[in-house]
């Protein structure tokens, strides 16, 4: 999302068309996933908190058994400026002082809590055998409740480009085409370059699993020496899945 003419107002982010346009390419060209298969939501008039959470519920009912599950995301997080109404924050953490701030997606005309995200994220999961899902944000670390109650299953594989107390960013880049050696400057978020060097490079074995992408993409980040580079750190969700056997199964096996 990139927020232009939105109502919520919140501030125009440049590269997020061009993150999906990548992970696009990704999904077709590595992955191995078929066109009439991937869905893109990049119309505004599609971007509001009901009509994402009519997409995600229309998404979650065309799944079946056996089928993998991939969800991208790019565009704003808040993680401390919705007030946490249920109080799941503190309960979860048990931190002795208290986080009364939700985490959210950003949408155009308000948020999509974590509460929210992670009921749609079980419910996505149950119907698939595998649920991928990359999250380019700030923030994006929070998106889904880590506690006794409301984690994800384990067939669920969550990273985030930054934790829940970080920001990401979305920067400019300069890249050379291949082809005809001619410059292009583009925006583009942090997470998705950091996944599309990790990918494009040649680093990853086939069949790569879940933990080796992860540590690919820590390597890329390992690699970023630009001034605001140390804003954002990929990370692994939920917390307790972190040693579950899913992180040693190949990208999108079932």
């Amino acid at each position: 999302m990139d927020y232009r003419g939105a109502p919520a107002g919140w501030p125009i982010i440049n590269g997020t068309r061009n993150d999906v346009k990548v992970f696009d390419t990704l999904l077709r060209e590595h992955w191995g996933f078929s066109e009439e298969n991937i869905v893109t939501v990049t119309d505004p008039a599609q971007q509001s908190t009901e009509s994402l959470l009519a997409a995600l519920t229309a998404f979650k009912a065309s799944l079946r058994p056996g089928d993998t599950a991939v969800i991208f995301y790019s565009g704003d997080g808040h993680g401390k400026q919705v007030f946490d109404a249920n109080g799941d924050e503190v309960t979860r953490k048990g931190e002795s002082a208290p986080d009364i701030m939700d985490e959210a997606l950003c949408t155009t005309n308000g948020t999509l809590l974590d509460d929210d995200l992670t009921v749609l994220m079980q419910g996505i999961a149950a119907s698939a055998a595998q649920l991928f899902w990359f999250c380019d944000a700030c923030y994006s670390g929070g998106f889904v409740d880590q506690g006794s109650g409301s984690s994800l299953p384990e067939n669920v594989v969550l990273i985030a480009s930054s934790l829940e107390t970080q920001k990401s960013e979305d920067a400019l880049r300069i890249e050379t085409d291949k082809e005809t050696g001619k410059m292009a400057m583009f925006y583009q978020g942090t997470g998705t370059r950091w996944l599309k060097a990790a990918v494009d490079g040649g680093g990853l074995p086939p069949r790569a699993t879940h933990q080796q992408l992860f540590d690919a993409l820590a390597a890329e980040r390992a690699k970023d020496k630009r001034a605001r580079s140390a804003i954002a750190a990929p990370e692994r969700l939920p917390l307790p899945f972190l040693t579950s056997g899913s992180w040693l199964l190949p990208l999108f096996s079932s």
